[in-house]
């Protein structure tokens, strides 16, 4: 018994010339979380960015502290003390300057939320509006535009 096998000769085929790579945008790096905050235990940045997770939410204290200082990945007890102790110091002072607030003594809520604030003098150059409410008495408001 015998069996045939045909090969094709290989195409000829024409030099194409190389191209060169064609550089691709880079994709924006997204800004850092709170995770990388604390990874990197800047401890005011990563209490304000994850109590700004949620808008408008009060979270547990101590949920807060131990979620915070979980992420920064101490090695040992004594550091994770420690960490905790920096990060309750970080807590005290965004009080003192009026950031962060704890209600009930339980729960901790941020009070800005990243816009800024308007400067006294400014506020009576915004534009005045006058509403009249349902039972006919009349109000003036002021009001700020936001760019979007």
């Amino acid at each position: 018994m015998s069996a045939f096998i045909f090969i094709d000769p290989k195409p000829q085929c024409s030099a194409v010339p190389p191209t060169s790579p064609v550089p691709q945008p880079r994709a924006a790096t997204p800004p850092p979380t709170w995770h990388d905050y604390a990874a990197e235990k800047n401890w005011d940045l990563a209490v304000i960015h994850r109590l700004r997770d949620k808008e408008r939410k009060a979270y547990l204290y101590w949920q807060i502290v131990n979620e915070i200082v979980a992420e920064s990945r101490q090695t040992s007890r004594a550091d994770i003390r420690a960490a905790t102790m920096e990060l309750l110091e970080a807590i005290k002072q965004l009080r003192k300057q009026k950031r962060l607030m704890i209600w009930r003594r339980r729960y901790l809520t941020v009070l800005d939320y990243g816009e800024e604030l308007l400067p006294v003098e400014d506020f009576f150059k915004l534009p005045v509006f006058t509403v009249t409410g349902p039972d006919g008495e009349q109000s003036t408001i002021r009001v700020r535009f936001r760019d979007h």
